[in-house]
């Protein structure tokens, strides 16, 4: 069980988050998903999860053992310790290479409540 290496040494500089900005508001939107996503995996015991995402920033955060702009700390330090229970695969996925699952995130993205989607109910 474990994380994957980096490919390339992660530097300080790819940590930067842009404080009271937009790009951190995704970043934290983003990290947060991840984190209930994988705890709906541990609860449904699943314990091979391959997560993709197009924003190579959160990769590198997530893999990275550096903490982090100090407001997504709590959050990625879950996400690691939920890691730790199952075999993962982290990568990056360009938006268009995953049409299913930006349409099924902007389903979403306007509600306050948890929505998962079942393989035989998916809209």
């Amino acid at each position: 069980m474990g994380p994957l290496k980096a490919q390339r040494p992660v530097r300080k500089s790819d940590l930067c988050v842009p404080r009271a900005s937009r790009e951190y508001h995704q970043y934290s939107r983003r990290t947060t998903c991840i984190h209930r996503g994988l705890q709906i995996c541990i609860d449904r015991g699943f314990c091979n999860v391959w997560i993709e995402t197009d924003a190579t920033a959160i990769i590198k955060l997530i893999i990275s053992p550096q903490r982090g702009a100090w407001n997504l700390q709590t959050t990625l330090q879950s996400i690691r310790k939920l890691l730790c229970q199952m075999e993962y695969k982290i990568s990056h996925i360009f938006r268009e290479g995953n049409q299913a699952a930006d349409f099924l995130a902007n389903q979403t993205c306007n509600t306050q409540q948890l929505c998962i989607f079942l393989e035989d109910v998916i809209p």
